[in-house]
């Protein structure tokens, strides 16, 4: 199959095409992901719908079907003839080799694999992006994007702040260049943001002192999770006193 699909082939639960680096599966849930590894970019949100296949019927158009064949998702085109994958995108074209649908094309920058596996990684740059189950820490306070999409800063004895977006699709949180640190969906729709588009940001840090703070380029901060949000502050002392 490699990373090409064409009319009349299915793609089954735990299948996937792949390029050299990215990978689109239709997961054992029924969700189908674009990835990067473990790292998820982008997806249909089908999981817990009950779908069973995709499938590039002979009408052109891509579907999730459920075992009733019941469509769950599509790509709503009607003259593809192949779906591949190529570079992280997901392209259907026709027999001219036009594209008729595509995804849009990762251009994020994923931090180090330390971030996943345990190691203390505090800072963030403009352009890098925290993949679910990624953390930042100090080895004492952790920035964890969890499983479910939320991003909780805690402390070894508990959460001190969390954004409280589990459940809600969240696949990655990215420092944009732009400045602002957003939490996106599989539909690359932001869900939480720290709202700071427009400033000369430079790093985002989690800090000693139970705090995550976001750094202008002279050192001046200009948004933290202790200024924009209501935390446990005995918690937050606690931690302090803890250090």
């Amino acid at each position: 199959m490699g990373n090409t699909l064409h009319v009349g082939e299915e793609l089954g639960l735990g299948r996937s095409l792949t390029d050299d680096t990215f990978a689109l599966t239709l997961r054992d849930d029924g969700d189908l992901v674009i990835s990067d590894g473990d790292f998820v970019v982008g997806g249909t949100g089908t999981g817990g719908r009950g779908v069973v296949r995709g499938v590039l019927r002979k009408d052109g158009n891509f579907v999730l079907v459920d075992e009733n064949d019941e469509v769950k998702w599509s790509t709503g085109t009607d003259n593809a003839v192949k779906v591949v994958v190529e570079n992280g995108v997901v392209v259907l074209s026709d027999k001219k080799g036009n594209t008729v649908w595509c995804t849009q094309r990762y251009t994020g920058r994923r931090i180090a694999d330390s971030a996943r596996d345990g190691g203390n990684i505090t800072t963030l740059r403009p352009g890098d992006e925290l993949g679910l189950g990624h953390r930042l820490s100090t080895g004492q306070c952790h920035v964890t994007l969890q499983d479910d999409g939320n991003l909780v800063l805690s402390h070894v004895r508990g959460v001190i702040w969390q954004t409280g977006t589990g459940g809600r699709g969240v696949v990655r949180a990215t420092f944009q260049k732009d400045g602002n640190f957003v939490l996106y969906d599989q539909y690359n729709r932001a869900t939480w943001a720290t709202k700071t588009n427009g400033a000369s940001a430079d790093r985002l840090v989690v800090q000693n002192d139970g705090n995550f703070v976001l750094y202008e380029k002279n050192g001046n901060p200009i948004w933290s999770s202790k200024q924009h949000a209501a935390l446990n502050s005995s918690m937050l002392e606690t931690a302090s006193r803890m250090m």
